[in-house]
């Protein structure tokens, strides 16, 4: 299936500072369809938005925050990347109790499929951008220990080529009915691109003009940017 792409704020959009308030309000400001926030959980508990882990949370932005603003908003959808799998019932208790709706709420980076079928409450109470690593890691039998380029490294002495494992990672999508199959832009390949038939896509981040261009073309699920001014302007110039 084919969509008119949405539009995902990355965390420092449009030059902000990476996980802050300014970054928030920015895409606010520019009606993004969805923002990104990075969560993790501090020593006390507390969730906090940080991309990396630091001995001590201070001066940051904390979860409940974020999801107060969005509430108040009322239209913009809102993605918590999870850089530790074990916060994701916070995140939903927390997104609850604060009044998001499960519609608003998208959950993406360390969620493994294991982890999603081990509590299927999770896909109940929000969306899942299931991310491509955790499906290939589990695919290989190399397990998550952080989301992003870390695992992306560990996996390059197991996987050369992806190819050979689009098909299972589209069906395991299927049966576990994530929202969208969430990866990085530099893992496409042309078998990636035929994907978008079989489950929807959701490709970060995605800066260039020329790429925009290709994947609203697609008509991929969603594109998440820093340029998000950039991206709706060239949306907008192809689907009106």
């Amino acid at each position: 299936m084919r969509y008119r792409s949405s539009i995902t704020a990355h965390s420092g959009c449009e030059g902000t500072p990476r996980d802050s308030r300014e970054s928030l309000e920015i895409a606010l400001q520019l009606r993004a369809d969805v923002v990104e926030v990075d969560v993790r959980q501090a020593p006390d508990g507390t969730l906090v938005i940080s991309h990396d882990w630091q001995s001590a949370y201070q001066n940051v932005l904390t979860l409940e925050e974020v999801i107060t603003r969005v509430t108040a908003d009322g239209t913009i959808r809102l993605n918590c990347d999870l850089k530790e799998v074990q916060a994701a019932q916070d995140v939903l208790h927390m997104a609850g109790r604060l009044g998001l709706s499960t519609q608003k709420l998208i959950l993406s980076g360390s969620l493994s499929p294991s982890a999603l079928r081990a509590d299927p409450a999770i896909s109940r109470h929000c969306s899942i951008y299931l991310n491509i690593e955790e499906l290939l890691g589990e695919l290989v039998g190399v397990a998550s220990q952080e989301n992003g380029l870390s695992l992306w490294m560990q996996l390059r002495d197991s996987i050369q080529d992806i190819s050979p494992y689009l098909q299972p990672v589209s069906r395991i999508c299927r049966q576990l009915k994530v929202e969208a199959l969430n990866l990085p832009y530099f893992a496409l390949t042309e078998p990636c691109f035929k994907l978008v038939d079989e489950i929807p896509l959701s490709v970060w981040t995605v800066n260039e003009e020329s790429m925009m261009q290709h994947l609203f073309r697609l008509g991929v699920k969603n594109l998440t940017t820093l340029n998000v001014m950039l991206a709706m302007k060239q949306r907008e110039s192809l689907w009106g």
